[in-house]
């Protein structure tokens, strides 16, 4: 797909214009609601750092099926999150606390429904400060205990947040004129037991002044193998739902279905095969880490099971690729 957009006057101009300037409105409070479409990962780059870019993701692939997400009120949990706080999530699963006040936005913790856990950090850790705009950058600690399957879990990390671009975004629906881009670096080191992992996530994010939340999130997770295997990498893009017009379909892997789910044994994963050579099928769990990989599954077949009897009781995803293209569904083991 290829658009053709009236740009040569704003892109001389746009070194010029005043960049973005963020600030606690354009992060989530009670009762917000972000709805934003996945998209495939496949090749996607975040782009240049600098004043006057062009960022173009105009070609997206994109999974029409919209997703939302619902930011609620405080929930009682103990021990407490304490302060402004915003939850997302749900009973089912659990929630993410966060707090949002005109200076920073912070992160508090979060509860874990299906493994019966709790975190709440010892040292909250801010992802952001107020106001935020091209080369601000801020700095934050953060720590927390936890137990997971009866081990206790230790961590430190650090945030660096910078506001490393401006320029023009191009995605599958328009162009948007003077974006801000922000950079998230988040290094986490975990020791369970023995074994320590390093879990490092960047995340791009652009922001425009008519959009609470960002237009697009890249993000990018890195995590080591405390065994002295490969390490796993996951990756993540989100683009806002700020309009459906020239949105591309992953139509060859829009029928992609998995049941039951929540699961325990057993999961039938079922999927189109018309024309498709080769089928790739990942399991990976909340850590990133590669529990299933299946490289070629048979074109013949458009069911297949996959056994699930030894995964941990938690959350995962299952990821299918056909066509260099990928679509990703939350699976529950219970």
């Amino acid at each position: 797909m290829k658009k053709i957009y009236i740009l040569i006057t704003l892109f001389a101009v746009v070194g010029a214009a005043q960049s973005q300037t963020i600030i606690s409105n354009h992060y989530p409070s009670p009762g917000d609601v972000f709805k934003y479409f996945n998209t495939d990962t496949l090749a996607i780059v975040p782009g240049s750092s600098g004043t006057a870019q062009v960022w173009n993701f105009e070609d997206l692939n994109v999974n029409t099926v919209l997703q939302t997400d619902n930011y609620l009120s405080p929930v009682v949990t103990t021990p407490p999150a304490t302060g402004q706080t915003t939850t997302l999530g749900d009973s089912v699963n659990g929630y993410f606390f966060y707090k949002n006040t005109p200076t920073e936005y912070t992160m508090l913790g979060l509860t874990d429904t299906i493994n019966g856990g709790e975190l709440i950090y010892s040292n909250p850790g801010t992802l952001i400060t107020f106001p935020f705009s091209f080369n601000s950058v801020s700095n934050d600690n953060f720590a927390f205990t936890t137990t997971y399957l009866g081990n206790t879990v230790n961590a430190t990390g650090t945030i660096t947040t910078t506001g490393d671009g401006t320029g023009n975004l191009l995605l599958p629906q328009g162009a948007f004129n003077n974006v801000l881009r922000v950079k998230f670096s988040i290094v986490t080191n975990i020791s369970v037991s023995i074994v320590t992992i390093v879990q490092t996530r960047t995340i791009y994010e652009w922001y425009d002044g008519n959009y609470k939340f960002p237009l697009l999130h890249i993000e990018t997770i890195h995590t080591t193998d405390p065994f002295g295997g490969a390490p796993t990498f996951v990756k993540l893009v989100l683009l806002e739902a700020t309009g459906p017009a020239g949105i591309k379909q992953l139509s060859s892997i829009s029928n992609f279905n998995l049941m039951p789910n929540p699961a325990k044994d057993m999961i039938n994963v079922k999927f189109e095969t018309v024309n498709i050579n080769q089928t790739k099928i990942v399991i990976v769990n909340a850590l990133g880490q590669i529990v299933y990989e299946n490289n070629n599954v048979d074109a013949k077949l458009s069911n297949l099971n996959i056994s699930t009897s030894d995964l941990e009781k938690g959350v995962y995803f299952v990821s299918v690729i056909q066509y260099n293209q990928s679509s990703t569904k939350k699976l529950v083991i219970q």
